[in-house]
């Protein structure tokens, strides 16, 4: 009896231990496993203060039971430039009403890129009204 409660905690650490890395470890790759930037709908980047606001959407997958949510962000900010990774995982269509990001900043802000895994896109500064 002994035997199998031990093997059942085991279990469970293991369980708990793959389930968290399987939900948050894509952050340990960078950008490398963030969404490509053509993939995401941003249609407003502004800068307030100390504080760096994303509005946008994720786009639909092709299938009709399926489609992208937003999962989470990674940043990095060198000199005036901030780099944001937006992640995605595929979940059952449902009403989405977007992203909006409020990412903290350290220092003044010229451009913003979004990237992932092997391309970049500046959406901010931006002469359009809505970005593609």
């Amino acid at each position: 009896m002994k035997k199998i409660f031990k093997f059942a905690w085991k279990t469970v650490a293991v369980l708990l231990v793959l389930g968290i890395v399987v939900a948050h470890g894509w952050r340990l790759g960078g950008f490398l496993f963030c969404a490509a930037p053509e993939s995401m709908r941003i249609s407003h980047v502004e800068i307030k203060d100390d504080v760096l606001i994303v509005w946008g959407a994720v786009d639909l997958l092709p299938t009709s039971f399926i489609s992208d949510r937003f999962q989470g962000y990674t940043v990095k900010q060198k000199g005036s430039t901030v780099t944001v990774g937006i992640k995605k995982r595929a979940t059952i269509r449902t009403y989405d009403p977007g992203v909006s990001l409020e990412i903290p900043i350290k220092a003044p802000v010229e451009k913003v890129v979004l990237s992932g895994a092997n391309s970049e896109m500046v959406v901010y500064p931006s002469q359009e009204s809505e970005i593609q």
